[in-house]
């Protein structure tokens, strides 16, 4: 079940060691969460992660092939995704997972942080991920290299492809920034003419739980009070500008908490 008008404090706490928590940057348009975020404002908040030395580890940019299957069309129920992510170049190697990714639950709210005069929000979603066997009777789909003990999965050809572009920045302490460059279309080749021809990309920005032992040294309200820290030091990036008087506010010199 979903809750789409829950809490923060309602969703962290039934957060557990197997499932997925992460909180997206976006705006309210016409009443509903859009995963998107104005370049600039993008730009500030990468620069904002860039300027920050201390971090775990920086993953270098790279790039994936979502393809997204409806749940009438899966016999085992869920939303599949297939992904392929290539850690070099789109020329190596891919590491292929098929994914039922099931929302326990999810909360939209109004940042408060921001400036902007655009309602500005982040969605904050609790999910299980569960992996599949690949699936078979179609082209696209067949170097999947998945666990064998998964149970089988029978899908038609997918009805929507993503292109994603991203660059990860991990904190100590367990959390995980992802900055992406999205193209969204029917079909592969249509998500790559558009990213080989310069066509705009849409801009994404995540926070996710990436240790979720984090759980278990905290309460749920340090998590919460964590997770909105560090919010709130990406909008005052976001919000900042050099012919701007004020600046990027967070109790660390570097502009982002990571605890």
């Amino acid at each position: 079940m979903i809750v789409n008008e829950g809490t923060p404090a309602y969703v962290v706490q039934h957060a557990t060691a197997d499932t997925e928590l992460e909180i997206r940057f976006g705006t309210i348009v016409n009443g509903r969460f859009v995963s998107a975020i104005e370049e600039t404002k993008w730009c500030r908040m990468v620069d904002g992660l860039n300027s920050y030395t201390e971090w775990k580890r920086i993953d270098e940019p790279h790039q994936r092939h979502d393809f997204f299957i409806r749940d009438e069309v899966v016999l085992t129920g869920g939303n599949l995704r297939l992904s392929h992510e290539y850690r070099e170049d789109t020329t190596s190697e891919a590491d292929v997972r098929l994914i039922r990714k099931d929302r326990i639950a999810r909360c939209d709210i109004h940042v408060p942080y921001s400036n902007d005069e655009q309602k500005q929000a982040i969605r904050i979603d609790l999910s299980r991920e569960v992996t599949q066997q690949p699936p078979s009777g179609n082209s696209s789909f067949s170097a999947a290299r998945l666990p064998s003990h998964a149970p089988p999965v029978q899908v038609l050809p997918p009805v929507h492809v993503r292109v994603k572009q991203t660059v990860r920045w991990a904190t100590k302490s367990g959390w995980r920034f992802d900055a992406s460059r999205v193209w969204s279309g029917k079909t592969l080749e249509s998500c790559l003419f558009a990213l080989n021809n310069g066509v705009e990309p849409r801009y994404e920005l995540e926070l996710e739980l990436e240790d979720t032992s984090y759980l278990e040294r905290h309460s749920v309200e340090y998590v919460i009070q964590s997770a909105l820290l560090k919010v709130r030091d990406l909008c005052n990036c976001a919000d900042y500008a050099p012919d701007n008087k004020s600046t990027p506010s967070s109790g660390n010199e570097n502009g982002v908490s990571t605890h």
